[in-house]
């Protein structure tokens, strides 16, 4: 991101514009805004991974924006969920603070028809909400101790099953506020998936267009 800003600094941006969290930029929705830098020729809008703290307009290269979300340490909470796996984890400063992953059987889709087909369908929703709840307990117990410094939560994992949970576990509640739109992409929710999950939760967004604010 210190390379892309010294890029900009010298391509003649003519203004800086920080837009405030669910604002558009090129068709594409950012929760936590955009700072957006125009030129004669192309305009460059960045999403940073926390929201924006100000909505301003200003002449010329300004990275202050930028640079202060770069520069910060943030404390945020990770929550990975699978069927059959899930990885909860606090960040504090980039390290990994508190944290859990386990594993709890959920039944894979069954093929035959009929009754069979139907009693299996109920047993395997009976172990996926087992499976929210599990999480959600699990979450409980790791995000709470830090409730008051998490700035930002993500999800992530497979999309239905993040999906299910969500629906099921109040805690969310708590961060509603403080939870990203984004979901993060991570394959395996284990102890590695959740140490990957910070920089890939920390990414910017970065867009190009030919269009001015």
């Amino acid at each position: 991101m210190r390379q892309l800003l010294a890029g900009l600094s010298a391509a003649g941006v003519t203004s800086t514009t920080v837009l405030g969290p669910s604002t558009t930029f090129a068709g594409k929705t950012s929760d936590t805004g955009w700072v957006v830098y125009e030129a004669a020729d192309q305009v460059t809008a960045i999403a940073p991974p926390l929201p924006a703290p100000e909505q301003a307009r200003r002449a010329g290269f300004d990275d202050s924006t930028l640079l202060g979300i770069l520069d910060s340490s943030p404390t945020i909470a990770v929550i990975l969920v699978r069927l059959g796996r899930y990885a909860v984890g606090v960040f504090s400063q980039g390290q990994l603070v508190a944290s859990k992953t386990d594993t709890r059987y959920v039944g894979s889709k069954h093929s035959a028809g009929g009754w069979s087909q139907q009693r299996f369908a109920r047993i395997r929703e009976k172990q996926a909400r087992e499976l929210y709840d599990r999480v959600c307990a699990v979450a409980g117990e790791k995000l709470m101790p830090f409730e008051k410094e998490i700035e930002r939560l993500w999800l992530g994992g497979e999309r239905q099953t993040v999906l299910g949970f969500s629906k099921r576990c109040p805690l969310l509640e708590t961060f509603a506020s403080r939870k990203a739109d984004r979901l993060l992409s991570v394959p395996v929710p284990d102890l590695a998936g959740l140490r990957s999950s910070y920089s890939e939760a920390m990414r910017y967004l970065v867009m190009r267009s030919r269009t001015t604010v």
